[in-house]
């Protein structure tokens, strides 16, 4: 026996529901229901949840649920606990997606909302191995109230005398199939519940489980012409209907099934709704029978209101001119013995520039370890170009935020931002200027941004010439629900980082292998608001269907003061076009080992092209457009 929800773990779905364990029977850790036979139409089930939900670190799972108010949803108990040492354990975090039938649909139709409290029944309990469960029973509370529209209703809650044995009832999930696949679409099937003391009896004659099929239970069985319909590996905590009502009498709970195609002979087992609605209306706190509860219909002819990006065409990857982006810097790192890096960063002030925390670190026996040396070339767009035309100066100094923190084998970072110090200041002129940073109140989401870098391309290797692509923010919810349906990450997209996205004329620009520490900045200014952090990419080519993550600069504004010893908003920090008429004077410095230094450039691409497993998706490179 095993639960009603699904597992994700190392980026594959891996589905269980609460079967049996039987002799030689072996099962999955997870637990699901999954329904097959229909496809449900958008709009059909409009208060069907799909919940995300990680447990612990690496455990994530799936499950279903339904939208109570504005304010609540209503799941099962196990899909939001675990069990560790003898103890029932909270998930860590739970996200919620309303309005959608297809988990592989466009994000802009789904309606998403952070779980900011997870209830779960004071009695709920977990028996046999976690395969039977009583009081299976939880709320979710949404971090901010839904608004109902055609595709976000309430479900009915049933009168409390009723008992439905024998009407037939609609069952759906996203949860596995007779493939032994989890399905992308929402999936239902026709049931009938039965009386449990026939439940009961049917267990019990096959010796399949010793505890009660109780009055806080409700069974069904299929139909015969839906063999293979019902609870399955995937989708816990979804609705059981009455059939042509919005009715919900049943919460997926747990049920005996065959792990590799989802066919059974024993009923599919649902925490019965109409004993727990004391309960619910109790921790709503709102009645039900109350004007202040939600009906299903309520403002039914609204289109849901799905606040798009506004995206219209931007331009390719391009190549960039001399002096186009004049705060660029090329940095080359060396971590440790013949292991270096390139990476972008932006000119700050005459002393300081900007990157990256990443590019100037590498993890050593768990601990995070500074870079040996780094040197920062400005003023250049060809980094084949005469090097009388670079201006050159040695980091002499590297600053990493102090709650810098890198997780996940290296592929996701926080507070992923420090200062270089240059060895001795640098002359403003015509092709290097100190970037413009932003006002600390600004989101900038749905605004054009530009980014840059020597990257890889889609061929597959980095580019000599400075590139850069025109992209599209996007509100950071919309990010962590990209990624979360992709099942990608366990992490959250916080308040500290910003996503872009590509439009599909530039399904190649953006963060590649090559350029972490670059500038975001907004189009057609010098203002910057992101420093390129990570993304999931195609490591071959670039292509990818992801957000790109950047470090959201207007965080860090009095990080960045505090460290430079100036007021940003001060006459003493520099403004962009200082001394832009003038012609850079390129005086190089008199070392020994210069030639060593800038050959080394070119020895880095060299590496960068080698090693891209090395440099990993924390390194952003822009694929066509030449600066």
């Amino acid at each position: 026996m095993i639960l009603f929800q699904r597992k994700i773990q190392n980026f594959l779905i891996l589905s269980s529901i609460f079967i049996f364990l039987i002799v030689n029977f072996i099962i999955s850790e997870t637990n699901g229901m999954s329904v097959t036979d229909h496809h449900a139409t958008l709009g059909q089930f409009p208060y069907m949840i799909y919940l995300t939900i990680l447990k612990s670190e690496n455990n994530s799972f799936a499950c279903g649920g339904s939208v109570l108010t504005k304010n609540y949803g209503l799941t099962a108990a196990h899909c939001l606990t675990f069990e560790k040492d003898n103890q029932t354990e909270l998930a860590e975090s739970a996200h919620a997606f309303m309005g959608i039938v297809d988990l592989e649909g466009p994000e802009e139709m789904d309606i998403y909302r952070l779980v900011s409290e997870m209830i779960v029944h004071e009695k709920y309990q977990l028996l046999g191995d976690a395969d039977f469960a009583f009081n299976d029973i939880a709320l979710i509370k949404f971090e901010y109230p839904i608004e109902f529209c055609d595709r976000v209703q309430p479900i009915t809650l049933p009168r409390a005398d009723k008992h439905f044995t024998r009407l037939a009832v609609i069952e759906m999930g996203w949860g596995m199939t007779a493939s032994g696949l989890t399905s992308d679409d929402l999936l239902f099937a026709t049931s009938r519940v039965i009386d449990n003391r026939k439940c009961q009896r049917k267990y019990l004659r096959s010796q399949r489980i010793e505890y009660d099929i109780t009055d806080k239970m409700l069974c069904v069985v299929n139909t015969k012409d839906s063999p293979r319909g019902g609870a399955c590996f995937g989708d816990s905590g979804g609705p059981l209907v009455l059939k042509n009502t919005t009715t919900i009498v049943g919460i997926a709970s747990w049920a005996e099934v065959n792990e590799f195609n989802c066919t059974k002979i024993y009923p599919d087992v649902f925490t019965r709704v109409t004993k727990y609605l004391d309960w619910i209306e109790e921790k709503v706190g709102i009645s039900i029978n109350g004007e202040n509860w939600p009906i299903y219909g309520t403002n039914m002819t609204n289109t849901c209101n799905v606040t798009l990006p506004i995206e219209d065409d931007l331009e390719e990857v391009i190549s960039t001119t001399l002096g186009q982006f004049p705060y660029m810097i090329y940095l080359t790192i060396l971590k440790s013995e013949n292991n270096s890096f390139a990476c972008g960063g932006s000119v700050l002030t005459k002393n300081y520039g900007l990157t990256a925390a990443h590019c100037l670190t590498f993890e050593k026996d768990n601990q995070t370890e500074l870079a040996e040396s780094a040197h920062a070339f400005m003023g250049i767009v060809d980094l084949q170009g005469p090097e009388d035309m670079e201006m050159y100066r040695r980091v002499s100094e590297m600053i990493i935020h102090e709650k810098y923190q890198i997780f996940g084998d290296a592929d996701y970072t926080f507070n992923d931002i420090a200062l270089i110090k240059f060895e001795y200041p640098i002359e403003f002129c015509d092709r290097v200027q100190p970037i413009t940073l932003p006002r600390g109140d600004k989101d900038f989401t749905h605004h054009a941004v530009i980014g840059m870098g020597w990257g890889m391309t889609a061929s597959g290797f980095t580019s000599t010439d400075l590139l850069f692509a025109t992209s599209r923010v996007i509100d950071n919810r919309k990010c962590q629900r990209k990624y979360l349906r992709s099942q990608r990450i366990e992490y959250d997209i916080t308040d500290k980082m910003l996503c872009v996205v590509n439009t599909k004329d530039s399904p190649r620009g953006g963060a590649c292998m090559g350029d972490s520490g670059g500038p975001l900045v907004l189009k057609n200014t010098t203002t910057i608001v992101g420093i390129a952090s990570w993304t999931e990419l195609n490591e071959f080519n670039c292509t990818k269907i992801y957000p790109d993550v950047f470090t959201r600069v207007t965080e860090y504004l009095d990080w960045i003061e505090e460290k430079v010893g100036i007021s940003i908003n001060s006459e003493n920090w520099p403004k962009y076009g200082t001394n832009l008429t003038n012609i850079c004077n390129v005086t190089l410095p008199i070392e020994d080992d210069l030639e060593e230094v800038i050959s080394s450039t070119t020895e880095t691409i060299s590496k960068t092209k080698q090693n891209v497993n090395v440099i990993s998706i924390n390194n952003l490179i822009l694929s066509e457009n030449v600066a």
